[in-house]
């Protein structure tokens, strides 16, 4: 068992180091409640794509959907977040969204998401804070630079909907 803080952002890159990681032979066995740490067991490299994905509601037949492509799911919690996983050692790379809509409406969804998330981290670092000095300044630090982080996962999501928006449009 091998336990790996978290430390990326977005939906791709996240999926992309957990991706990495089964190459690797180490396979996502369960991520902790507050999404932080995750726990791999060592076993046989192999190809796996991962899919995290926010639902918020959860559509009515959303899981079912999933499971009858051949995804396995790993983790989701109350919030509405969700991370799928499929082996695909003997083919090409699956994807998710075959369609431009799909895809579109999947960004819209992260990027409103960051954008609530960095205007209430926001709100939090000018307008709250510990009373100890010292606290107060790592505080602002600490929010300071989580604003900074989920701003530039934002603006390379919103790159990546206008490219694929131009790209429906020629």
């Amino acid at each position: 068992m091998k336990r790996i803080p978290f430390t990326k952002l977005t939906g791709k890159e996240y999926d992309a180091w957990l991706e990495n990681y089964a190459k690797q032979g180490w396979h996502l066995e369960k991520i902790n409640g507050l999404g932080l740490l995750h726990h791999f067991r060592e076993g046989e490299p192999s190809k796996v794509r991962y899919f995290s994905d926010y639902q918020g509601k959860k559509p009515k037949d959303y899981e079912q959907i999933f499971a009858d492509s051949g995804w396995e799911l790993v983790s989701s919690d109350q919030e509405g977040f969700y991370l799928w996983r499929i082996n695909y050692d003997h083919r090409e790379r699956p994807e998710v969204f075959t369609d431009r809509q799909s895809l579109l409406g999947h960004y819209r969804k992260i990027i409103t998401l960051q954008l609530v998330i960095l205007l209430l981290g926001t709100v939090g670092a000018v307008f709250f804070g510990p009373e100890n000095p010292i606290l107060f300044y790592v505080y602002k630090i600490a929010m300071s630079a989580m604003a900074v982080l989920i701003g530039l996962s934002c603006i390379k999501d919103c790159i990546n909907y206008i490219r694929i928006r131009m790209e429906a449009a020629s």
